[in-house]
């Protein structure tokens, strides 16, 4: 298989526990949402994914670790992500594991694998239970997402108020803006209100373009 992509400066913005069958050979299973950055772009994506512990915690070094032994997700570029969500994940549904990779997989490490698959079609439930915690999510989630990508990429957003437009601008634009807002095209610019949904998810403009 190709190697896995790198995912760089990785923030988780929710967890949350599953509960399967694979708790029963005392691993844990989980769904992750995260901002990233792939190449030089910043994403966004959910993962779902069962831990093992590999090694005991003894009170040493090297202890208290574990294994993935299952991780399906779904990303996109941060902007587009919203939007293609639900195909990739029904991209992910459509796949189907072979009992030959399953053997294989069980003779390698008998007892991890065997949790995995005893939970049954796992590639598809997990792609459900992505849609389902995509639907279910919060608001405040979507919000700490869109700050960590500003975060991620170096930019702050701005709004008017009498227009509801939200624009993108560089890190450290708001300082010098607020210096002398009338010396601008747009004086009544500000920074978001931190708990606007609306505000937060709303495509960002291009600043300096509708500032000349």
């Amino acid at each position: 298989m190709p190697a896995l992509p790198v995912l760089r400066d990785l923030r988780p913005v929710s967890e949350e526990r599953l509960a399967t069958e694979f708790a029963a050979i005392g691993g844990i299973a989980g769904l992750v949402r995260a901002v990233f950055v792939e190449g030089d772009e910043a994403a966004e994506g959910l993962f779902a994914l069962a831990l093992v512990p590999a090694t005991p915690f003894m009170n040493g070094p090297g202890g208290h670790t574990g294994r993935a032994n299952m991780v399906v997700g779904v990303t996109a570029p941060k902007s587009e992500f919203a939007r293609l969500m639900e195909p990739l994940a029904g991209i992910a549904r459509s796949f189907r594991i072979t009992e030959a990779y399953v053997d294989r997989c069980m003779r390698e490490s008998a007892d991890a694998h065997a949790g995995v698959m005893r939970a049954g079609e796992t590639l598809r439930q997990s792609s459900e239970t992505i849609v389902r915690a995509w639907h279910a999510r919060s608001k405040r989630y979507d919000i700490m997402s869109e700050k960590y990508a500003d975060g991620i990429r170096g930019v702050e957003r701005l709004y008017d108020p009498d227009t509801d437009e939200v624009y993108e601008f560089k890190n450290g634009f708001h300082d010098r803006y607020r210096l002398n807002p009338n010396g601008y095209k747009l004086p009544r610019l500000r920074p978001l209100p931190p708990d606007s949904h609306a505000l937060w998810t709303k495509a960002p403009l291009n600043g300096p373009r509708h500032l000349m």
